[in-house]
């Protein structure tokens, strides 16, 4: 349903049914050459997923937003969520490290 190019360290998502997944770097230059995507599951249900240099940031369905803990490019799963305050439609990380989000009353934020 949605896909994010999280810079260029990974690439990560939400299916159909609101799971989350990514990929990292070392794996898409390896999926480029096989030809086989081999997504690993972040494990959260999530409306949307962005990914960044500094780490990956995740709406739920409930449109609470979330920090995603221990990212790396070497492991775009990380460890665990932080809750950050406010409610958003959607966010998205750039290639620099900003984080921008619109919020459920259409207010752009950038952190």
């Amino acid at each position: 349903m949605q896909l994010d190019a999280g810079g260029d360290q990974f690439v990560a998502g939400v299916d159909q049914f609101g799971a989350t997944f990514c990929i990292n770097k070392r794996e898409v230059e390896n999926a480029v050459a096989n030809r086989s995507i081999p997504f690993s599951s972040v494990g959260s249900r999530m409306r949307y997923y962005s990914c960044g240099p500094l780490g990956c940031w995740g709406v739920t369905l409930a449109k609470d937003v979330y920090h995603r803990l221990n990212v790396k490019p070497t492991a775009c799963i990380g460890t665990s969520w932080t809750r950050v305050f406010g409610k958003f439609q959607n966010i998205e990380v750039g290639s620099d490290g900003r984080v921008f989000g619109i919020s459920v009353t259409k207010q752009l934020y950038m952190r």
